[in-house]
């Protein structure tokens, strides 16, 4: 990637440097290209400046991502949010410039009883980190979602906007106490609306798929659990996904066992399937399926079409085979870096780059248990930092065999520097010793 980026940038094409960069996750890098070689004065776009603190965030860099946060446009929206995922003690709220838990409550009791958008005061019950707030935004989010979906004219932008800050809740057992029920819907949610924004965003189809297979077993094995998403409607989006991938490959000229993975599930269903409104959608979908296995055996293209994905993480390096690593989405040997997650018993693994698409939409494990792909530890907190809250840096152990996910001091001063000459106000400077 950096070669890739380097060749870009020596013929003008500091755009084309920029998403060679981002494809393969070097987002500070990415942003430090866009400082030094783009225009002069001109404001640095959100998506960069987010997908930057994103991984600061991921590598343990809080008061990094909040710097970076607060260079956005919209930065009033980003503080609490980040307050939610890292559930600062006390004198870290100070530090950073936030609020206090009981200001974060009592605001958002406020605009609730005001009539606010639901989004505004689920957002601040995240921010306060306490078990009766997060329990709150978990049964509003899930009633909110649930009349949203209810209508046949969903407005699926709005239920993206509040999983996005419904993302900040702990799901720790050992943090909040949910029923079952509350407990088994969020996470539903979580993964259907993470398939339709990943179908959104038109992200990996692996992804998409393993996102709503997601919420058809976590609603298979809750049966009593109310849910406006009929299964036919969450295996006929699964195999579209399937489906649409394979096709991708077959344009590229690669292999891929979608095609027979979406046949399979849309024969089973259709056997099982007695009524519903989606059966002549699923027929459909079929006959597709086999019309394109039927393709299989022709010639394939002399030179590879360009892939129409320009999709953030596509484009990080392989490597070595990971000798019995499988990726938990589909069961293929796992080449290049690993992220390993579940019971250190019995561990569980994703490629990073598919680990990066799937936090993007849901934060919460594949295997449904409400942990973070990628936990927000204070992993690399600067002394000053660690002073103040008193204890010791955690080890990041989100990926054992990821280089590209390690905390990197180096970069990260590097960059630190960069985030200062970025354009944009920053209100409050954060002080060291």
């Amino acid at each position: 990637p950096a070669l890739a980026a380097t060749a870009l940038l020596v013929v003008g094409n500091v755009q084309g440097a920029v998403e060679a960069l981002l494809l393969a996750c070097e987002e500070p890098l990415a942003l430090v290209v866009q400082v030094l070689f783009g225009p002069a004065g001109a404001p640095i776009p959100d998506f960069l400046l987010r997908a930057a603190a994103s991984r600061c965030e991921r590598v343990g860099h809080p008061a990094l991502a909040l710097a970076l946060y607060r260079k956005m446009s919209s930065s009033t929206s980003e503080a609490p949010l980040v307050c939610a995922r890292f559930a600062f003690h006390a004198p870290l709220r100070a530090l950073f410039g936030l609020r206090e838990s009981e200001q974060y409550t009592r605001q958002a009791a406020e605009l609730e009883n005001s009539g606010a958008d639901p989004v505004s005061y689920i957002a601040l019950l995240c921010a306060a980190s306490t078990p009766a707030s997060h329990e709150r935004a978990v049964d509003l989010t899930n009633a909110e979602l649930g009349k949203i979906f209810a209508r046949e004219d969903s407005d699926i932008l709005r239920a993206f906007r509040i999983c996005k800050v419904a993302h900040g809740v702990n799901l720790d057992p050992g943090f909040v106490l949910l029923t079952k029920a509350a407990r088994v819907t969020f996470l539903a949610w979580c993964c259907f609306c993470g398939g339709l924004q990943a179908s959104y965003l038109g992200l990996a189809g692996k992804v998409i798929a393993g996102l709503f297979r997601g919420a058809r077993i976590l609603l298979a094995q809750h049966l009593d659990v109310g849910f406006p998403i009929t299964y036919l409607r969450l295996i006929l989006y699964e195999a579209d996904a399937l489906y649409k991938e394979a096709m991708a490959a077959m344009q590229q000229a690669e292999h891929d066992d979608g095609l027979a993975a979406a046949f399979g599930l849309l024969s089973q269903v259709l056997v099982d399937a007695k009524e519903g409104c989606e059966l002549d959608e699923l027929k459909s979908l079929l006959t597709a399926v086999q019309h394109a296995q039927g393709r299989l055996w022709e010639r394939p293209p002399l030179t590879r079409l360009p892939s129409a994905d320009r999709v953030h993480a596509r484009g990080i390096p392989g490597g070595n085979t990971r000798l019995g690593r499988r990726s938990v989405l589909d069961g293929s040997a796992i080449r290049g870096p690993v992220v390993t997650f579940g019971a250190p018993a019995k561990p569980q693994h994703l490629p990073l780059a598919l680990a990066v698409q799937w936090a993007k939409v849901n934060p919460f494990t594949p295997d449904h248990t409400g942990a973070k792909l990628f936990p927000a530890a204070h992993s690399a907190l600067p002394a000053y930092e660690l002073e103040t809250s008193g204890s010791e840096p955690a080890v990041d152990e989100v990926s054992s065999d990821s280089t590209l996910e390690r905390p990197d001091r180096t970069s990260m001063s590097v960059l630190e520097k960069v985030v200062q000459a970025v354009p944009g106000p920053v209100p409050g400077q954060m002080r060291k010793k």
